[in-house]
């Protein structure tokens, strides 16, 4: 299987970078409102010791809960569609079928009801689902923090994200819902 060279980091705005290995240790690093910022330059350069260019940061446009950096230049990976805790970007390396990477940093169970959960996925799904209208196919990833259970309405509901775990179901073109 093809790895795709991307991380993506998203984080609760009082989050608290820890010590960890660089392969590991990016989703724990964020940028926050408190003491603990650290700017995407100083990623980059603990990212690519000794000057090496191994990491490149994507810029972001509006979203202010997830940061990108590629191993590639960020070119590659544009920003279509943005929102404070969404951003789609349309991958398309030299070579390879291009794609839209879609990442997500929902509100937690704290702050959103499932109910709110549930409809916010109904609105991402369709933000998708127009995204991928506009530059012509359905070939899309879609990560994040999603802070739902993987049976919770928001995940699997039709209207929702539609998720099942199941390979050979989603591997299907239409399946009936009941």
């Amino acid at each position: 299987p093809m790895m795709w060279p991307i991380v993506c980091a998203s984080w609760p705005v009082s989050a608290t970078p820890r010590k960890r290995s660089r392969a590991t240790g990016l989703a724990a690093i964020g940028r926050s409102r408190s003491a603990a910022k650290i700017s995407p330059a100083a990623l980059l350069k603990a990212l690519n010791p000794r000057g090496s260019a191994d990491y490149f940061y994507a810029p972001i446009l509006g979203c202010e809960k997830l940061v990108f950096y590629t191993k590639f230049p960020s070119e590659y990976l544009r920003p279509l569609e943005e929102t404070d805790r969404l951003s789609i970007r349309h991958l398309n390396l030299p070579g390879i079928v291009d794609v839209l990477v879609a990442a997500i940093h929902f509100n937690d169970k704290r702050n959103w009801s499932d109910n709110s959960q549930a409809m916010a996925s109904v609105d991402l799904a369709k933000t998708i689902r127009d995204v991928e209208a506009r530059v012509g196919h359905q070939r899309t990833v879609l990560i994040g923090d999603f802070n739902m259970n993987p049976f919770d309405a928001g995940m699997v509901g039709a209207l929702g994200l539609h998720a099942t775990m199941d390979r050979r179901i989603a591997e299907k073109v239409e399946r009936t819902v009941q």
